[in-house]
């Protein structure tokens, strides 16, 4: 605060805000992250660091419609950066807005994110076409990243989906998850819908329960 209170102009001045702002940001003090940071958004409008920044504090205020904006505009500042899309695809996935979800989701996908991301964007991309009943093509892309237990259940999912319950159980039961030690989850909740669909009634309780036991907090689950 001592540094903002300084009387300093230009370059000097704008570099203090931004590290202002993010040593606010890391230290949990997001009112005075995002004073610092709009001061500098207002000298400075084309700083792409100081609208990430600031589109990260609104998101943790709680504020969507400005963490929007400042993603947006990182879009234009660093167009070739998957991260302001796949932040924008979780965000509408979240209000259940899946067409924009789609939309950003395959951005952040086409921008080619790092492989430990990689994957869990286009589970997200996935979950987004099924919901807006575009199973194939949820099924294209999950056919390009890692074979993993998460993948293969969304897998089973889309399957699952166009009807091909048969295809999905087994998938389920010989491929995604080996040991149900590692399953997640979305493994037990999908194969109790599965087994429910075929009348197998006790084989899901009895699968529901496992998940339960292993997930005590999970209210689908329960």
């Amino acid at each position: 605060r001592a540094l903002l209170a300084l009387n300093l102009d230009g370059p000097l001045r704008q570099e203090i805000l931004l590290l202002s702002g993010e040593a606010f940001y890391r230290v949990g003090q997001l009112a005075d992250a995002r004073q610092a940071l709009s001061l500098l958004v207002k000298e400075a409008p084309d700083s792409v660091d100081a609208h990430r920044w600031l589109a990260s504090t609104w998101y943790d205020l709680g504020a969507n419609i400005p963490a929007i904006h400042h993603l947006t505009e990182v879009t234009r500042l660093a167009p070739d950066d998957y991260r302001p899309h796949w932040l924008m695809g979780v965000m509408y996935r979240d209000f259940e807005n899946f067409p924009e979800a789609i939309r950003h989701l395959q951005a952040a996908w086409e921008r080619n994110p790092p492989p430990e991301i990689r994957d869990l964007v286009g589970i997200y991309l996935s979950r987004s076409l099924q919901a807006d009943h575009q199973y194939t093509t949820a099924l294209e892309f999950l056919r390009q990243c890692q074979p993993t237990p998460a993948v293969q259940v969304e897998t089973a999912r889309a399957q699952f989906s166009l009807t091909q319950a048969d295809v999905a159980e087994q998938l389920l039961s010989k491929t995604a998850v080996p040991d149900e030690e590692q399953a997640g989850i979305d493994y037990f909740l999908l194969y109790g819908e599965i087994l429910e669909a075929r009348g197998a009634s006790e084989e899901a309780i009895e699968k529901y329960a496992t998940g339960a036991a292993r997930f005590p907090f999970d209210e689908d689950l329960q």
